[in-house]
């Protein structure tokens, strides 16, 4: 689903590019790399709260191991 997301926004922005803001195919470049840097901003995000859950629910199993 996200990479069908992913395309249908891509499609969408070079059709608005070309048909409403006339861009040239050079014109793009700045676009995607700010994308690119807006994807991976997103994935490290992710990751840092994926370590940050997997630590909290260490820390939980931990407790619950102490208690028994």
């Amino acid at each position: 689903l996200g990479q069908r997301v992913g395309d249908l926004l891509q499609a969408g922005l070079i059709f608005v590019g070309l048909n409403w803001l006339a861009f040239e195919a050079a014109d793009f470049v700045p676009v995607a790399e700010v994308m690119a840097f807006v994807s991976l901003l997103i994935a490290l995000t992710l990751i840092a709260e994926r370590q940050r859950l997997l630590a909290a629910q260490a820390e939980a199993t931990d407790e619950s191991v102490s208690d028994t």
